[in-house]
């Protein structure tokens, strides 16, 4: 128990010193970890979801965002499923290539890309296509998808 309350005291003043502790809190939600199970041989069994990270404020930053990219005046997401295609389809069409990154410095912009073949993540060069209603991008030779960002907060 000394172990987890060090841990946690760490992390803690980590976090103070790199977040600043005079910083107006952002709204989130704490979740409390669960407890941990004792299994017949004594070894105590972590549930997965009882980890530091889960224990961390859920607060919408958009460092916590997906990869990003602008074009045609939308923007997309890469795919929740990570889906990628080996090799060129037909039915990809050619449409640029990504011309800039987005800074995530949030105190000059807001960290999403606003302008065409934008991005918010380092892929400046990359090939995108039209796949459908979803783009598809070629990133070190893998063709990934993203779909169209649909924001749910109101």
């Amino acid at each position: 128990m000394k172990k987890v309350f060090s841990l946690i005291l760490i992390v803690t003043s980590l976090m103070c010193l790199t977040a600043g502790c005079g910083k107006t809190p952002t709204t989130g939600s704490v979740e409390q970890p669960k407890e941990n199970k004792t299994n017949n041989q004594g070894q105590v069994e972590m549930d997965e979801s009882n980890s530091l990270e889960s224990s961390v404020v859920n607060a919408p930053f958009v460092a916590d965002a997906p990869p990003m990219i602008y074009v045609n005046d939308a923007l997309y997401k890469q795919s929740v499923k990570q889906t990628s295609y080996t090799e060129l389809k037909e039915e990809f069409v050619y449409l640029g290539e990504i011309e800039s990154t987005v800074s995530n410095d949030q105190s000059i912009t807001d960290g999403l890309p606003h302008m065409n073949f934008q991005a918010n993540s380092n892929i400046v060069g990359s090939k995108v296509y039209q796949y459908g209603e979803n783009i598809v991008v070629e990133i070190n030779g893998k063709y990934w998808l993203y779909e169209p960002f649909e924001n749910d907060n109101p």
